[in-house]
């Protein structure tokens, strides 16, 4: 066991119900967190899972808890990426983390995977234990969530951009029946049926021999609602799928391997950062134009300590400027670039020749403001009057 697994703050537990995947989920996680980490639970309805789930993170020590439902398939990373994202915000008003997935079904998708703020699971597990496990919920889970974090002054949840996992593949044509039996009459309830149909039936067309695409497209089209997962598969000359077996195991967390969410982190940083240097660059070009930065003369200062200032400063590299200007006086004494901070008078006894405007929206009020302070009638002001 590797020490930067064990110093992952984190109790699991994997919400099952007799899924196909149930054993890849579980070697999936026990590859990211110490086994002794991590609890397998099934329990019917699914608000007894909930509850469970709560359960169990109301008695751990660590700091979160995380929900996972055994027909999720995360990528080896994964974990660390939670971490990662924890520490982008102030988790401490947060109820939990949601992730998105790769839904075979609904494409990108917030589904099966909440990280929660352990701090908060007895109160929560008091909340819902006083709740009928057998109420009409839609969702069971998400209806309590929202309740409590409105009860207790909470954010409900937030979800990080990335892909974290694969949701809804190899699974058995028995459990997509019930679960999308489910989904029609939420898809009835919220009105948004056409999104899912048509995204299926593009997978469909995309995969023709994918069979889980037909059989989950003849739920939809099915107007009776009361027919059984067995009259589909007889209608659609199907049979039931046979358990996976260790060739199909290791084939599929294998295939699974390469998918690295730090790595698309990294990547996507990277892609942000090649794009702000070429912005960076194109503005300096910009400014270097305008300003006509390359013909000025004599000693110079820049009016302004915002970013134009530093594109100015880092594009006019032959520029002589002895001071940064500022209307702040709480400013004076700092300095941008090494260049001291300091007020318009105290600028104007260093000699200086040009005072570069260093502001877009604001530029005629400071030519104002120095036109009358300044007597010099030499004194060259340069603004982006082109903009």
């Amino acid at each position: 066991m590797t020490d930067s697994r064990k110093r992952k703050d984190i109790t699991v537990v994997i919400r099952t119900a007799g899924e196909r995947t149930v054993e890849i989920s579980k070697r999936l996680v026990q590859n990211q967190i110490d086994e002794s980490r991590i609890h397998a639970i099934e329990e019917k309805p699914f608000f007894n899972a909930v509850k469970k789930t709560i359960e169990i993170g109301s008695r751990s020590s660590t700091a979160y808890l995380l929900a996972l439902d055994a027909d999720i398939l995360l990528y080896p990373d994964a974990i660390d990426y939670m971490m990662y994202e924890v520490d982008q915000f102030d988790f401490d008003q947060h109820l939990k983390i949601s992730f998105w997935v790769s839904d075979k079904f609904r494409g990108r998708f917030k589904s099966g995977i909440h990280l929660y703020n352990n701090i908060y699971s007895i109160p929560f597990y008091n909340f819902l234990s006083c709740i009928d496990p057998y109420s009409d919920f839609l969702r069971a889970e998400s209806e309590n969530m929202k309740k409590f974090a409105v009860k207790e002054g909470l954010i409900y949840s937030f979800a990080p951009y990335h892909v974290i996992a694969k949701h809804d593949y190899f699974q058995y044509y028995r459990d997509l029946y019930s679960k999308y039996r489910l989904r029609y009459k939420r898809c009835v309830a919220d009105g948004n049926m056409d999104n899912i149909t048509k995204y299926i039936h593009a997978k469909q067309a995309e995969y023709p021999d994918d069979q889980d695409y037909i059989f989950v497209r003849e739920i939809f089209n099915t107007a009776n609602e009361n027919i059984s997962v067995d009259e589909i598969l007889l209608k659609l000359g199907m049979q039931e799928k046979e358990p996976i077996n260790y060739k199909m195991f290791e084939s599929i967390t294998e295939s699974l391997s390469c998918e690295s969410v730090m790595q698309k982190v990294k990547d996507d940083l990277d892609l942000k950062l090649k794009n702000w240097i070429n912005s960076y660059n194109e503005i300096k070009e910009f400014l270097t134009k305008n300003y006509h930065l390359n013909s000025i003369s004599g000693p110079s200062a820049i009016y302004g300590t915002g970013d134009i200032c530093d594109l100015v400063l880092s594009a006019g590299k032959s520029l002589r400027v002895k001071a940064v200007i500022d209307n702040n006086p709480e400013k004076y004494g700092d300095f941008v670039n090494g260049i001291p901070v300091m007020a318009l008078e105290e600028a104007i006894k260093l000699d200086i020749k040009n005072i570069i405007i260093g502001s877009i929206y604001h530029k005629d009020e400071i030519r104002q403001r120095i036109q009358n302070k300044v007597t010099n009638g030499n004194l060259n002001l340069i603004a982006l009057d082109s903009i």
